[in-house]
């Protein structure tokens, strides 16, 4: 079983990577749950929102999830992630499980901060010297 904070921990990571590895019984959890959370985002009621803010407890995570992984499954009902058995682990004999997004969700990356990019430029000119 999982506590609740690894619940929310996996969830966080599942939306912000886009893709997890794990036992298959986490990923059974996982993938309930992330099934009814795109589910509720698709609403988008205050209610909806308040029950996501209570499972997923990230803002960023949550601000991801409306920006980019809802507008993907818009037109899909259910089966937005699919699990990928894999082989089992050599050292405790545990099954692993891989789950990953069933339809290709691109993540916005992020640019350098300019300030980064100025002061490189500077130290460059100054070793040029």
């Amino acid at each position: 079983m999982v506590n609740k904070m690894l619940k929310k921990k996996l969830i966080r990571n599942f939306i912000t990577y886009g893709k997890i590895k794990s036992t298959e019984n986490r990923i059974d959890f996982l993938k309930n749950n992330i099934e009814k959370i795109v589910n509720l985002a698709k609403k988008n009621t205050q209610a909806s929102r308040n029950e996501i803010t209570k499972r997923i407890s990230h803002k960023k995570t949550e601000d991801k999830l409306f920006k980019y992984i809802v507008p993907t499954f818009k037109d899909k009902k259910s089966g937005y992630v699919r699990q990928v058995t894999m082989n089992i682990r050599v050292s405790d004999g545990s099954r692993v499980a891989r789950l990953e997004w069933s339809l290709p969700v691109i993540l916005e990356k992020k640019e350098p901060k300019e300030k980064k990019l100025n002061h490189q430029l500077k130290k460059l000119k100054q070793n040029e010297k």
